[in-house]
């Protein structure tokens, strides 16, 4: 895997989760810069359940999936780190839930920035965090 300042690429830590992916697994991708790289990346069109269209929405969209979801494997939430703040209410939900949400895996992808938007500094970026 390629790595840039000693992380790993948004693209690299994609084509890895492609690799690893069963004929039941489904994957759930926000909107951002994530959405592209997941789709350059090549998620099998059977398994993409797709995008939410909204920032922030992807985590409501993936916690249905993966209660009803006819795949029965795991489903992934690819979101990325601009996205993950807006995704709060939705992670109560899931700690709450647990018990019923049992195959659900978050992926939050950092860029460091708003890329979307222009490549705004987000605020762990801009705190050094």
């Amino acid at each position: 895997m390629v790595e840039m300042n000693g992380l790993l690429q948004m693209e690299d830590i994609l084509i890895g989760l492609v690799e690893a992916l069963s004929e039941e697994d489904g994957v759930v991708v926000d909107l951002g810069d994530n959405t592209i790289a997941a789709l350059k990346c090549g998620i099998p069109v059977r398994q993409y359940i797709g995008g939410t269209g909204a920032l922030g929405g992807s985590l409501s969209v993936a916690m249905g999936h993966a209660i009803v979801n006819p795949l029965k494997g795991e489903i992934f939430c690819i979101m990325g780190d601009g996205g993950f703040g807006l995704h709060f209410n939705s992670l109560v939900t899931a700690a709450i839930n647990q018990n019923k949400i049992k195959r659900l895996t978050i992926v939050v992808l950092d860029d460091s920035s708003w890329s979307m938007t222009g490549g705004q500094e987000t605020t762990p970026t801009a705190l050094g965090l």
